[in-house]
């Protein structure tokens, strides 16, 4: 079953607070530390979802070259999942 096929859920600032305190998600200062290695670029708006088992960032970052990009990082690990 691929994450497309899975109920999204969009969670809010506290359960996000919640699962970074309790170690299941990376922090919003690891995230932001992983953005810098993944991409020049400054985050703008980011949003946690959560699709069956898995924890995803939805990140919007703007690049050094003007253009906004959606990122899609596993909130787990920080590993990029998909560039929109």
């Amino acid at each position: 079953m691929s994450v497309r096929d899975k109920a999204m859920e969009r969670l809010d600032a506290d359960e996000c607070r919640v699962l970074a305190e309790s170690g299941v998600i990376l922090s919003m200062m690891e995230l932001m530390d992983k953005v810098k290695m993944l991409t020049d670029g400054h985050m703008l708006d980011t949003s946690l979802i959560k699709q069956g088992e898995e924890y995803i960032y939805e990140m919007e970052v703007a690049g050094k070259d003007g253009v906004v990009r959606m990122l899609l990082v596993d909130a787990r690990t920080g590993d990029m999942i998909k560039e929109k």
